[in-house]
């Protein structure tokens, strides 16, 4: 019997054991692998409990091969509605698919997603030790789409705020997405876990960006004083030119248009200053906002605290 790794994407699905493992064994024993096993660059991409369950059975599997380019749509298709799953592992495992997805989109492995089509599967398998091949046609849509919040979450067939979270799991902590997906712990439960690095990092954003709009407003306000400076010295220049009579409608001339920069100026200072006055603002928003989730934090682990008495 040859064998073969795991694909990724097929990784994401959690395995089957114990009583139900042994069902799937028996039943290939008796009926042999009714439903062929999908290979994907030489790897497994649907099918890996039916592998499993062929091998310990010591029945040789059937195998066909998908030549499609879109194997995140193949395998969420013929996963996520077949098996018993809560919504939320459904969420976490659609989020960790379009992760996978990023990941390959310069790789050449995901180019439509989205593309509905008709996929054609190679199918080799042994009888009687004579490998035997044919070409069969799968009319399976591969219209499921990952790429928004709104698709993921219709994917999964859980609510726009559900998947947020599955989102916010998966890229705070692969770990704990992981125990989500094989039952260990609830979706809720792992938000709760990530909920203060996730607001810490917001946090830091925050002020990154407060203190960098800060900075940059105070160069240009260095810059403008800077040229009221130069025309204030200027100006004192044309005093002494007015004094001359020959100079006089050169200087005139000169302090029209200095006039006019420098009301451009003021306009530019007053921008400014209500800038500042609005990121002041924001700044006393933020800091609202993070000290009422802490406050949120604190009584969310007091709640947790009286349930673990």
């Amino acid at each position: 019997m040859r064998e073969f790794l795991t694909h990724e994407l097929c990784e994401i699905f959690p395995v089957i054991e114990g009583e139900e493992f042994y069902k799937l064994v028996d039943d290939i024993k008796v009926n042999g692998l009714l439903q062929p096993i999908t290979l994907y660059h030489n790897k497994i991409l649907d099918g890996r409990n039916r592998y499993r369950a062929c091998v310990k059975a010591g029945v040789e599997p059937k195998y066909i091969t998908y030549d499609g380019n879109n194997p995140v749509a193949f395998v969420l298709s013929a996963n996520l509605h077949r098996r018993h799953l809560k919504p939320s592992q459904t969420a976490v495992i659609v989020s960790k698919a379009q992760d996978w997805a990023t990941a390959h989109s310069h790789g050449g492995d995901r180019k439509s997603i989205g593309a509905k089509k008709s996929n054609t599967i190679n199918s080799t398998w042994s009888e009687n030790d004579n490998e035997k091949s044919s070409t069969i046609n799968s009319t399976w849509s591969d219209e499921i789409k990952t790429e928004s919040i709104k698709d993921r979450a219709n994917a999964a067939g859980v609510s726009k705020s559900t998947q947020q979270k599955a989102d916010a799991v998966v890229k705070a902590s692969p770990e704990l997405a992981n125990k989500v997906i094989s039952g260990e712990i609830s979706l809720n439960e792992a938000t709760e876990q990530v909920a203060p690095q996730l607001i810490n990092k917001k946090s830091q954003e925050y002020e990154v960006i407060s203190k960098d709009e800060l900075e940059n407003l105070k160069d240009t306000l260095s810059e403008t004083i800077s040229v009221n400076e130069q025309i204030l010295k200027k100006n004192t220049q044309l005093e002494s030119i007015i004094n001359s009579d020959d100079k006089l409608a050169e200087a005139n001339k000169e302090i029209e248009k200095l006039t006019t920069a420098n009301e451009s100026y003021k306009r530019l200072i007053a921008q400014q200053d209500v800038r500042i006055a609005e990121l002041t603002i924001h700044a006393k928003n933020v800091t609202a906002v993070l000290k009422k989730k802490d406050e949120e934090i604190k009584k969310l682990k007091a709640l947790l605290e009286s349930y673990s008495v």
